[in-house]
C-alpha cells in the first residue's frame, strides 16, 4: 500500500489511481519478489500497474488518527484489470457462482498469538524462544482472557469503529493465542476485512 496526504489523494489519485510495480504481485510473505511468474519477474522485466480506488471499501481507521484506508482495484496501464491479481480472481469466482444462482457467503477468524517481546525483541530473537503472554492454553477461559482484555478488547472496539462487525474474541487451545471472529458477507466483503 501507500499512504498519502489527503489533498493529494484528492487532487490526484481519487479520479486517476495510482501506480504501483507489477513485482508486487511476485512477492512472497516476507515481501521479496520470486521468479518463474508468467505476469512479471525479474527476467521479464517489471511493468507498471494501476491502483483504482475502490470507494465501497473506504473505512476510516481509528487507530491512526485522521487516517482511511481504501482497497483499490489493480489494473494494467490501458485499464484493463489484471486477472492474477487475487482480487479479480476472487471477484471472477463470485461472479461465476452468482451465475449459478449461488451467493458466496464468508465468515472469518483472525488467529494470533501474543508474546511478551516487542516486534524488535522478536527480531533479535530470530523468532525463537519468544514468551507467550499465557503460560498455558485460554481456550474458551474467561478468567484468564480477562488479563489480555487490554489489547483484545482494543482490537475489537478498533475492528467495529472501522466497520468490521466483530461476533466474538476468545482465548484458543495454544499457549498466548487468542482469534477474534469477524462477522460473516459475502466473499469480497470478508477478504476486504481482513
Amino acid at each position: 500500500g501507500k499512504r498519502t496526504a489527503g489533498q493529494f489523494f484528492v487532487d490526484h489519485v481519487a479520479d486517476h489511481g495510482t501506480e504501483n510495480c507489477d513485482y508486487l504481485l511476485t512477492c512472497d510473505l516476507d515481501n521479496q519478489p520470486q521468479t518463474g511468474f508468467r505476469f512479471s519477474s525479474f527476467d521479464l522485466g517489471y511493468g507498471d500497474m494501476v491502483a483504482v480506488a475502490d470507494w465501497s471499501t473506504v473505512r476510516i481507521l481509528p487507530w491512526v488518527a485522521k487516517t482511511a484506508l481504501v482497497i483499490c482495484e489493480l489494473q494494467s496501464t490501458d485499464g484493463r484489470a489484471v486477472e492474477v491479481s487475487p482480487r479479480t480472481i476472487l471477484r471472477r469466482q463470485d461472479e461465476q457462482a452468482r451465475a449459478l444462482g449461488f451467493v458466496p457467503m464468508l465468515g472469518s477468524e483472525i488467529e494470533f498469538f501474543l508474546y511478551h517481546e516487542s516486534y524488535e525483541e522478536a527480531l533479535g530473537r530470530g523468532y525463537h524462544r519468544l514468551r507467550p503472554h499465557s503460560a498455558f492454553a485460554e481456550d474458551y477461559n474467561i478468567q484468564a482472557t480477562t488479563r489480555d482484555e487490554p489489547v483484545i478488547g482494543a482490537l475489537r472496539k478498533a475492528l467495529i469503529e472501522a466497520g468490521v462487525p466483530v461476533e466474538f474474541s476468545k482465548g484458543e487451545a495454544g499457549a498466548g493465542q487468542h482469534e477474534i471472529n469477524i462477522g460473516y458477507a459475502n466473499a469480497i466483503e470478508m477478504a476486504d476485512r481482513n
